[in-house]
């Protein structure tokens, strides 16, 4: 019993000096993102903070690449938000009264939306230049828009299900073009 009192500490030791050492080894087989010439690495790398701006301008300036605000959600709205992720992707989230719309822009063509329910309704709505995959609960109750130019990945996604003729109008102010 006195030799376990003994050598138990000392074992507790060991095992917390052989996992320091580990660490730097496990992390140097983690792949890093690739850098480019003179480009400097990030003080923090694979966690991406969310940064908040005061507007769409701003956004697109932290984000690097244009980002519209949706004309007939912006004027509608009490509250706005501009998020950047720092990876690409790009929100913006309207809210009034106990309504609020959450439009999502990354570069790319990937589903942006974070929103992967397999839901049982599923249409295809063109409005002007979008033509977006709506899905939902039930037929005429999407929550969620997505779609892609070939460059850049979109998503709106409601607080409430809406029908195909609610959805125009959101659709109808979004801007992806130049």
């Amino acid at each position: 019993m006195r030799l376990a009192r003994r050598i138990l500490p000392f074992a507790a030791c060991v095992v917390i000096v052989v996992a320091g050492l580990a660490v730097p080894q496990i992390r140097q087989k983690i792949p890093q993102k690739p850098q480019k010439p003179g480009e400097e690495k990030p003080a923090v790398e694979g966690v991406y903070a969310p940064q908040e701006v005061a507007s769409a301008e701003k956004l697109t300036d932290a984000a690097g690449f244009p980002v519209r605000d949706i004309a007939s959600l912006k004027e509608k709205a009490t509250d706005r938000s501009y998020v950047t992720y720092g990876d690409g992707l790009a929100e913006i989230t309207y809210r009034w009264d106990s309504q609020s719309i959450c439009f999502r822009q990354s570069q790319g063509q990937e589903d942006n939306s974070g929103d992967y329910t397999d839901y049982p309704a599923v249409t295809e709505l063109t409005v002007g230049t979008v033509t977006a995959e709506l899905r939902g609960e039930a037929a005429e109750r999407y929550t969620l828009a997505v779609w892609t130019d070939g460059q850049y990945a979109y998503s709106l996604r409601l607080s409430d299900g809406q029908s195909t003729e609610v959805w125009q109008r959101p659709l109808a102010g979004v801007r992806t073009e130049g």
